[in-house]
């Protein structure tokens, strides 16, 4: 896992749609790998509504997450 990521804090409000950009290699995909509970964290939590995401439905998960690809 990417040190790039290293003491990151990301809070939203409920519905509330935000979008993740930054240069080549500043984490976005890394990001969005651990909030999808796709990668082993190395350390820290994800949290939805304050619950762990491994410990939801991966199909529920991808529900509540959309990505648009960058190409």
């Amino acid at each position: 896992l990417s040190s790039i990521l290293k003491g990151i804090t990301l809070e939203t409000h409920s519905m509330e749609k935000i979008g993740i950009v930054g240069e080549k290699g500043s984490g976005k995909s890394t990001l969005l790998k651990c909030i999808l509970n796709t990668i082993d964290l190395e350390g820290g939590s994800v949290k939805i509504d304050n619950i762990e995401v491994r410990s939801i439905n991966p199909k529920i998960l991808r529900k509540v997450v959309s990505c648009i690809p960058k190409d």
